[in-house]
C-alpha cells in the first residue's frame, strides 16, 4: 500500500511539474481570454466522453479484479460498445458547438475546430473502458504511466503547435487531438502485451452485469465531472460583462481551479493504491487501511493549503504574466482562496468513494453527487449574476461560482461521511483525530518517497505490491 502511494505520488509529483510548465507557456500565450476559448471547446469531448461511457470503465476495473477469467469478454464488449455508446455522444456534442451562449466562442477560433475536437471522442471512450481493465489488474504503474504521457505529450504538442508555430486556440484543439490518440495508442499497446487478441464476441450477460454495476458508479462520476466543471459553462451563459470580459472570467477561473486541485495530488495517490487493494481483500483490509489514510489526508491536504495560500498570489504574477500583456492572473487568487474550504473537505470524500467503490455500492457514490450537483447549480444560478459585495469583495462572477463550488463540496463531504460512519461503524473522532501511528506512517511515506526519488536503483518497474 505505501510502495503504491509512493510510486503514484511520485508520478503525480511529476505531472505536476509538468503540468505547471504546460501552463506557463499555455497562459503567457493565450491569456485568459483564449484560454477560455480553449476550456469551453476541451470541454465538450471531455463531459462526453464520461457520458458515453456509461460507467463500463468502473464496472471493468471491478469485474477484471474479482473476475479475472472475464477479462477477454470485457475486452471484447468495450470495442463493440466504442462503436454504439459515441454516436450519441458526438451528436449531443455537435448540438452544444451550436448553443447561443457558445458563439462568443467562434470570434477567436473557426467553428470548425470546435467540432474536430469532437472526433476524438470514440476513442477517448475506449481508452477508459481498456485502461479500466489495466487498473482492475492492479496494475497501477499503468495508471501511472498513462497520466504521465499525457503531461509529456501535452508539452509536446501543445509546444509545437500553441508556442512554436503561434496557432493559438486551433493549435492548442490540434495538440488535444493527438494527446488522446497517443495515450489510446499506449493502452492498446500495454492491453495487447498481457492479453492476446480475442474474437470479437458479444458477451450479452456480462454486459448486462456491467450495466447494473456499472450505472451507479457511472451517475456518480458522471454526477462529480459536472459537479467540479459545470460553473465553467455557467460562468460564460450567466457572467455580466461583455463577451471577451466572459471568456476572461472563464479563463481566469479555470487557472484558479488548475492550481488548487494539484492538492488532490495527496488524495489521489493515497486513493490509486487503496482502491484494488480493498477491493480484492475485502472488508480486514478497509478496516486496516482506510481510517490511517483519512487521517493521512486530513494532515498532509491541511499543510499543502497552508503552503498554498502563502505563494499562490505571487507564483501566479510571476510565473502567468509577461511585460506588455494586457491581462493580469494575480486576479485568480481571489476565485483561489475561495475554493480554498470546498476543496480541503472533498480531498477527504476521495477516500470515502474508494471505500464505498470497493463494497461494492458506488450507489452512495453516485447520490452525494447528484444532490451535490443539484445544490452547486442551484447556488451558481443565484451567485454569478448577482451583483453583491461583501465589503470590497464582489459575490458575482467567477467569484459567485467559487463560493457556490466551495459550499456544495463541502456538502458533499458531508454526505459521504454520513454514509461511511454508518457503513463501517467507525467513529467521527477515529476517523480525523491523528494518533501517533499516524506520524509514523506519515514520515515512512516521506523517508520511503524520498529514497526512492533519490535512488533510480529503488524504483520498481513493475506492479506494486
Amino acid at each position: 500500500m505505501i510502495k503504491d502511494s509512493i510510486q503514484t505520488l511520485l508520478a503525480r509529483s511529476f505531472i505536476i511539474l509538468g503540468k505547471l510548465v504546460y501552463s506557463i507557456f499555455i497562459n503567457r500565450t493565450l491569456g485568459p481570454t483564449l484560454k477560455g476559448v480553449f476550456e469551453l471547446i476541451q470541454l465538450a469531448p471531455d463531459t462526453l466522453t464520461r457520458f458515453g461511457n456509461f460507467g463500463f470503465d468502473q464496472a471493468n476495473t471491478y469485474f477484471s479484479g474479482k473476475k479475472p477469467g472475464s477479462i477477454p469478454s470485457l475486452i471484447s464488449n468495450a470495442w463493440l460498445m466504442t462503436a454504439v455508446l459515441s454516436l450519441p455522444a458526438i451528436a449531443l456534442g455537435a448540438g452544444y458547438m451550436l448553443l447561443p451562449a457558445n458563439q462568443k466562442i467562434f470570434a477567436h477560433v473557426p467553428q470548425w475546430a470546435g467540432f474536430l475536437a469532437l472526433i476524438i471522442i470514440p476513442v477517448s471512450i475506449l481508452d477508459m473502458l481498456l485502461e479500466g481493465i489495466l487498473y482492475g489488474e492492479n496494475r497501477i504503474w499503468v495508471r501511472n504511466a498513462h497520466a504521465i504521457l499525457r503531461i509529456l505529450s501535452a508539452l509536446i504538442f501543445m509546444g509545437v503547435f500553441v508556442v512554436g508555430l503561434g496557432w493559438a486556440v486551433r493549435g492548442a484543439v490540434y495538440g488535444y487531438v493527438l494527446i488522446t490518440i497517443t495515450l489510446f495508442a499506449f493502452t492498446f499497446t500495454v492491453l495487447r502485451r498481457f492479453h492476446r487478441s480475442a474474437r470479437m464476441t458479444w458477451n450479452a450477460p456480462l454486459a448486462k452485469e456491467s450495466w447494473t454495476f456499472g450505472r451507479f458508479t457511472w451517475g456518480a462520476n458522471f454526477a462529480s465531472y459536472l459537479f467540479y466543471n459545470a460553473d465553467r459553462w455557467l460562468i460564460n451563459a450567466l457572467a455580466a460583462g461583455s463577451p471577451d470580459q466572459v471568456l476572461q472570467q472563464v479563463g481566469l477561473y479555470s487557472t484558479a481551479v488548475n492550481v488548487i486541485v494539484n492538492v488532490w495530488i495527496i488524495p489521489d495517490s493515497i486513493q490509486t493504491a487503496l482502491l484494488p487493494k480493498i477491493t480484492q481483500k475485502g472488508e480486514s483490509e478497509r478496516r486496516k487501511l482506510v481510517p490511517p489514510s483519512l487521517r493521512a489526508v486530513t494532515f498532509l491536504v491541511f499543510l499543502a493549503m497552508i503552503l498554498l495560500a502563502l505563494i499562490a498570489k505571487p507564483a501566479l504574477a510571476f510565473l502567468y504574466n509577461k511585460p506588455g500583456a494586457p491581462w493580469d492572473f494575480s486576479e485568480a487568487y481571489v476565485p483561489l482562496m475561495l475554493l480554498m474550504p470546498g476543496i480541503f473537505t472533498l480531498s477527504l470524500a476521495k477516500v470515502f468513494t474508494a471505500d464505498f467503490f470497493s463494497r461494492g455500492k458506488p450507489q452512495y457514490a453516485m447520490w452525494v453527487s447528484i444532490t451535490s450537483l443539484v445544490l452547486n447549480v442551484a447556488l451558481n444560478l443565484i451567485l454569478i449574476p448577482s451583483s453583491w459585495t461583501i465589503g470590497h469583495l464582489p459575490i458575482g462572477g467567477m467569484n459567485g461560482a467559487a463560493i457556490a463550488s466551495s459550499i456544495s463540496y463541502t456538502f458533499s463531504f458531508l454526505m459521504f461521511l454520513y454514509f461511511y460512519i454508518r457503513e463501517s461503524g467507525e467513529r467521527s473522532r477515529d476517523i480525523f483525530l491523528p494518533k501517533r501511528s499516524d506520524f509514523e506512517l506519515i514520515s515512512s511515506f516521506i523517508r520511503a518517497a524520498w529514497l526512492r526519488a533519490g535512488s533510480p536503483n529503488n524504483v520498481d518497474k513493475g506492479v506494486g505490491s
